[in-house]
């Protein structure tokens, strides 16, 4: 049987774009999938995969910007970020299947609240890398005022004060194995909080996309970036509007990026 094989790098958010790409490739071309090393595919999902050989002994690799090019080919290994709408070529039902916490994961968070509205700030890194736009705090206000939320009842939710609860410890490793460099869960109640918000306002950001995609929300909003600077003393915590939907780009300025209309079925 033909291999495929992905390299996972990146966050979260990245890791289940790169998976969904290549677990959907691998099995429209009767392929075995590989991966290299990510624990939280079994221990928060139980998804059980293969992992693929180190270098040298690896496949030839393809970069998922040039898709088109090598699309159909087998025996390769897959390294980039597919998050272009060419690369959706999985659904919602896919991903859901393949991205069902196990019931031991769902215990653990089992107090992560319901909340009425929810707002995701992606600022972190962003505020010193050149190509991503911090949204400011005022702009999802805004957003609440235009699209009859209210306000009062929005929950901010960023990696600068993560969510806690008991028994998930942010700095949590799995015991047993060498690399001290494998990401604990504690990003978990964050995402799930996300995930269960009866509103999102997501952010330009691989997790809240996937928050919002995962999740069962009765409205989700997405930041508009068009026309707003990226570069110089420009960028940083800018205003942004909001529009409906997930559909929204995660960045205007890279072409690797483009609306993202995941197809239900």
């Amino acid at each position: 049987m033909p291999f495929i094989d992905c390299e996972m790098s990146g966050g979260w958010g990245n890791r289940l774009f790169k998976y969904a790409f290549a677990r959907k490739y691998a099995e429209q071309y009767g392929c075995t999938l590989r991966t290299s090393p990510w624990p939280q595919a079994h221990e928060i999902f139980g998804i059980e995969h293969e992992t693929m050989p180190m270098y040298p002994n690896g496949l030839p690799e393809v970069g998922t910007f040039e898709f088109e090019q090598w699309n159909g080919r087998v025996d390769v290994c897959i390294r980039g970020d597919p998050q272009h709408g060419k690369h959706l070529i999985y659904t919602r039902a896919d991903a859901r299947r393949w991205f069902k916490f196990r019931p031991e994961i769902l215990d653990l968070l089992r107090s992560v609240p319901t909340v009425e509205a929810a707002a995701h700030l992606r600022w972190g890194d962003y505020v010193t890398h050149g190509g991503f736009i911090c949204i400011s705090k005022d702009s999802y206000l805004r957003a609440c005022d235009q699209y009859g939320v209210d306000r009062a009842k929005l929950v901010f939710v960023s990696e600068e004060e993560p969510s806690t609860v008991p028994h998930i410890d942010p700095m949590f490793r799995w015991k047993g194995r060498a690399s001290d460099h494998i990401p604990g869960i504690g990003f978990l109640p964050d995402f799930v909080l996300l995930m269960r918000a009866k509103v999102l306002f997501r952010a330009p950001s691989t997790f809240s996309w996937w928050a919002a995609e995962l999740g069962n929300h009765d409205r989700v909003f997405s930041p508009d970036q068009r026309g707003i600077s990226h570069e110089g003393s420009d960028r940083g915590f800018q205003d942004v509007p909001f529009i409906e939907g997930n559909h929204a780009p995660l960045t205007e300025w890279w072409v690797g990026h483009s609306e993202l209309r995941l197809r239900d079925s």
